[in-house]
């Protein structure tokens, strides 16, 4: 409850008092992922971030142990940029609390997209899998680490269960369809790619891989194209299972 109404007062840009019931929120559940995300997102959209930085860097030199603080550290080192300060600090978490599903599954994910250590990903995204096993956040991870190991089949499965299992709305929601959308799409499942396509694209919230979504998008459903244009397309993505398709169908 207190995260839901902390989720209204960001979205009203009533900054204080979302920070307030978010961090109630953290302080009744220390793991609970969302509200440390919410709250990093509230500092960053409030430009509040050197104020936040600072204030719980102070505290936590005072409180090393302090799970709460330090794992909202960690997310605002992540949207900061600051990866290594990031990583240390969510390896700090895991030897006060080895389980802890926030450093865990950022960690897995900062090691995928900024170390490019997909064997030390996978390690943290399936211990947060097993310790975890009913969270749509980390069934998303997993499933899109697995498919940058091009694991595909259990990818898709694992994206499938994460979209039902998060709200339909907010950043985390468009991340998943945006992982769901390209998988599908690698895998031939054309209509369920354009599904979640469709649904990234009608965020009005900047989406970094927004252009990706449009333009797989484009050759889903775009006009009809030529046997020559289809030819080279083949040439620059000849694995595409659309284009490939495409081709048959004109063949």
């Amino acid at each position: 409850m207190r995260f839901m109404i902390g989720r209204v007062h960001a979205v009203q840009e009533d900054w204080e008092n979302a920070e307030k019931e978010l961090k109630e929120a953290i302080q009744l559940d220390p793991n609970f992922l969302y509200a440390h995300s919410l709250l990093a997102n509230v500092y960053v959209d409030s430009n509040r971030l050197p104020q936040a930085l600072a204030s719980l860097e102070a505290f936590v030199t005072n409180n090393s142990d302090n799970l709460g603080a330090l794992i909202s550290l960690g997310q605002i080192y992540q949207k900061n940029g600051e990866s290594e300060k990031a990583k240390k600090t969510y390896e700090k978490i895991l030897t006060l609390s080895p389980n802890s599903i926030v450093a865990l599954n950022n960690l897995a994910w900062l090691y995928s997209e900024e170390e490019k250590d997909p064997d030390k990903a996978y390690e943290l995204a399936q211990q947060a899998r097993n310790q975890h096993p009913d969270n749509g956040a980390v069934a998303d991870t997993l499933g899109w680490i697995l498919h940058k190991r091009g694991d595909d089949r259990r990818s898709l499965a694992l994206l499938r269960e994460a979209a039902t299992k998060i709200p339909d709305n907010g950043e985390i929601q468009f991340q998943i369809q945006f992982h769901l959308g390209m998988v599908s799409y690698a895998m031939g499942e054309v209509d369920e790619a354009r599904t979640a396509f469709e649904k990234v694209l009608a965020t009005e919230t900047p989406f970094p891989e927004l252009d990706q979504a449009k333009a797989h998008l484009a050759l889903i459903g775009g006009a009809k194209r030529s046997l020559e244009d289809l030819e080279a397309l083949r040439l620059e993505r000849p694995k595409d299972p659309v284009i490939l398709m495409a081709l048959g169908q004109l063949y």
